[in-house]
């Protein structure tokens, strides 16, 4: 069992951290949108908006929805619950070591 849970665990812990990742470009990026930095029209930004928006809305708007807020604190929110799950996965890969 060890044979395979260890390894899965550690392809669960990277792919995190590259969801962790790819969440902060997408807060970054519509930071810089909001504050004109960046235009829509640009085509390569536009794809990166786009592919980000497919794979973050659908986690963020049920949390939007969930704590009705003035401001939006669903990206902060959803750190906090990725870094958590982060964690319990560190706790748990500490038992089968790789």
């Amino acid at each position: 069992m060890d044979i395979i849970l260890a390894p899965l665990l550690h392809v669960i812990y990277i792919a995190l951290d590259c969801y962790i990742m790819g969440l902060f470009i997408y807060g970054v990026l519509y930071l810089l949108q909001s504050l004109d930095v960046l235009k829509k029209q640009n085509p390569l930004i536009f794809k990166i908006q786009t592919t980000l928006f497919a794979l973050y809305e659908p986690i963020l708007s049920p949390i939007r929805q969930l704590i009705p807020l003035r401001v939006d604190l669903s990206m902060i929110i959803l750190y906090l619950i990725l870094y958590f799950i982060r964690g319990v996965i560190i706790k748990i890969s500490a038992f089968f070591p790789l």
